[in-house]
């Protein structure tokens, strides 16, 4: 009961911004798109603007992995501490 709650707050955050760097690393489609359709006006501000967005997309997924791992880590340690006060283990 105590795991349920916490676990899937952080699980939903972790899922939108998995989806936001994903979003952001996946932006040369949209550059692709947009000069398939309005042919090559502003294509290099748009190019400048992709390789930013693309950029900050696959950082923000670099540093997501890193946070992913800790966060797996980290409900370990929680899932085994509401386990042992269950049992009677600590005291709360």
């Amino acid at each position: 009961m105590f795991v349920v709650g916490p676990a899937a707050g952080v699980f939903s955050a972790f899922a939108g911004l998995s989806a936001g760097a994903l979003s952001l690393a996946l932006t040369p489609l949209a550059l692709i798109a947009s000069v398939a359709i309005y042919g090559f006006e502003g294509f290099f501000f748009q190019f400048s603007a992709v390789l930013m967005l693309s950029s900050l997309g696959i950082l923000w997924g670099i540093g997501l992995m890193r946070l992913g791992k800790f966060l797996w880590n980290l409900s370990g340690k929680y899932i085994r501490y509401n386990i042992s006060v269950a049992r009677g283990g600590r005291n709360v």
